[in-house]
């Protein structure tokens, strides 16, 4: 009996120092995971201009609006179109 009442201490020990490891570690509710997805997904952006300089080595470029200049950075998958016709970075210069 006395060997029982030992191991039965020790489960009940083990059960309480857990559930407080337990009850300490985070959770993320749904309104966290919703704005960890938005951060990470992309939108695509946009600009009618003149481009006015081409790095083709870094992928960047920057058009010259009527509100200024905006630089652009390309992603490895970006399409760049000029009206109906799909263009490449180096294309972009001329």
């Amino acid at each position: 009996m006395r060997r029982f009442l030992t191991v039965l201490t020790a489960a009940v020990a083990v059960v309480a120092f857990s559930s407080m490891v337990f009850a300490q570690a985070p959770t993320q509710t749904k309104t966290e995971k919703k704005a960890e997805k938005a951060a990470t997904k992309a939108e695509p952006e946009s600009a009618t201009g003149k481009v006015a300089k081409v790095d083709e080595a870094a992928k960047t470029f920057t058009v010259t609006t009527k509100s200024g200049d905006k630089d652009f950075t390309l992603a490895a998958d970006a399409k760049i179109t000029a009206g109906t016709k799909t263009e490449k970075v180096a294309d972009l210069t001329g």
